[in-house]
């Protein structure tokens, strides 16, 4: 697409694979391997329709700064887990974080709702120094990262607390009348 500077995941129910024709122009065929590689690992982890799930609690706690905070570690890890599926394929560590700078130069706006393969400088450099330390590059299939989940619904059920019960609301209506 030309309408694109960074590789994305967009969709719903069928989530598509969208390159930037100006990075195709720059980039090798195993490049663009790799970066297909770690879009379809954002597909197979469903990654997208969480995305959609963060966008709309971000909206709805627009007032707390928490769930922002919240919701960019959980984006960063998600792409940190996208990284070691890719390079535990069969790409060496320098050679991904030479193509992910080559997709950072080609990047300068990204939209919110797009799961970007670089999104901010700082969260890059984050991820390349994760996936160039060796202790990282063990993915077990069991740990999904679901504790990056936990604060998020840990926050929505407390809120869900703290709502009046209908009951209530009419018993003190009653009363004050």
């Amino acid at each position: 697409s030309h309408k694109i500077n960074t590789p994305i995941t967009f969709g719903f129910l069928k989530p598509m694979i969208l390159l930037p024709f100006s990075l195709l122009n720059n980039i090798t065929t195993e490049e663009v391997e790799a970066i297909i590689l770690h879009e379809l690992s954002h597909i197979k982890s469903k990654d997208y329709l969480l995305n959609w799930f963060l966008i709309a609690v971000e909206i709805f706690y627009f007032f707390n700064p928490f769930i922002k905070i919240l919701a960019g570690c959980i984006r960063l890890e998600r792409e940190k887990n996208c990284d070691v599926q890719v390079i535990n394929f069969k790409y060496d560590p320098l050679f991904y974080a030479q193509i992910l700078l080559k997709i950072a130069r080609n990047n300068n706006d990204v939209k919110s709702f797009h799961l970007g393969t670089v999104t901010k400088s700082s969260s890059l450099l984050k991820r390349i120094r994760f996936f160039s330390d060796e202790r990282n590059m063990t993915f077990k299939k069991g740990n999904s990262g679901i504790f990056c989940y936990l604060p998020i619904l840990f926050l929505i059920a407390i809120s869900v607390l703290f709502i009046p019960a209908k009951d209530n609301v009419l018993n003190n209506t009653a009363i004050s009348n």
